[in-house]
């Protein structure tokens, strides 16, 4: 098991450097400017970022309609799905300065349509708790997968360093998870919140904060740009809320009895499963980093 996911993990951290690796050289390309409007304008705020990203997203949706549906809520899965993948694209294709077009005015548009989408078709139902819990359960998925998943493509739009900083915040957040499993294995005595997670530990944490914070400073130098308290505090923040997102899908995982959010990727389990920590961390990450 260890040995597929450390294989496994090599493959992807490849594949993830390879596709920022493309997209810069993307955006940098001739005529291409991150001001302007149509495809060259969305290449250049990061459009293949986005639609991986987007992919992502509306497979994540499928394996949390298959989670809260086990879990006795509902969602529209499908609503779900589009308006989280509309609201991670937002930000690639709104052009900035624009009245109409402005990213966080076209933000806003979408998160308010799929809402008021979501009410619609639970209105379509009868009136009953099991209705309520499917709006709930499909407005959760909507900002937990399209709001937070749209503040990675923020962060990639942010200016040249885009696609590059989008490597470094997930870069951070997965050697916590890679810090916090292998300290967690070998001295791991302390259970964290063993009703949700049992396997986490204090020592695992500890081990992927540590882990973190070595990666966020020696790799911010590297990029360079950054400020000395950026360096410090990113790796500590990353690790810590990462871990809260890990645990918050667990909470969903147990309530739905199940182990892993699918099988879709060996030795890992889901889509879910790889997005959890960086999907809460990524505000984080563009608060801290944008600029």
């Amino acid at each position: 098991m260890v040995r597929t996911r450390v294989l496994l993990g090599a493959v992807m951290i490849a594949a993830v450097v390879g596709l920022v690796w493309l997209d810069a050289r993307l955006a940098a390309g001739p005529g291409v400017g991150a001001g302007g409007g149509g495809l060259t304008g969305a290449i250049a705020r990061g459009g293949l970022i986005a639609l991986v990203f987007a992919a992502l997203a509306a497979g994540g949706a499928v394996e949390l309609t298959r989670l809260l549906a086990a879990a006795d809520a509902k969602p529209v899965g499908w609503w779900m799905g589009l308006v989280s993948a509309g609201l991670i694209l937002t930000p690639a294709l709104a052009a900035p300065g624009a009245q109409w077009g402005s990213e966080e005015l076209a933000s806003l548009l979408v998160l308010t349509a799929g809402l008021a989408g979501a009410m619609a078709l639970a209105a379509g139902r009868a009136p009953t708790p099991e209705s309520v819990r499917s709006l709930a359960a499909t407005t959760l998925g909507i900002l937990y997968l399209g709001v937070l998943g749209s503040f990675a493509v923020r962060l990639r739009a942010t200016g040249p360093a885009g696609p590059w900083l989008v490597l470094y915040f997930v870069g951070v957040v997965k050697s916590t998870d890679i810090g916090a499993f292998f300290v967690g294995k070998f001295l791991g005595k302390h259970k964290l919140a063993p009703r949700l997670s049992p396997g986490k530990t204090i020592e695992g944490l500890a081990g992927g904060i540590a882990a973190a914070t070595i990666v966020a400073v020696i790799a911010g130098r590297l990029l360079g740009g950054m400020e000395t308290w950026q360096l410090v505090c990113f790796g500590p923040v990353m690790a810590i809320v990462g871990q809260g997102g890990d645990l918050a899908e667990s909470l969903l995982k147990r309530a739905a009895g199940a182990k892993d959010s699918g099988s879709t990727i060996p030795a890992f389990g889901g889509v879910l499963d790889l997005l959890d920590s960086p999907l809460l961390a990524a505000p984080f990450a563009w608060a801290l980093l944008a600029r």
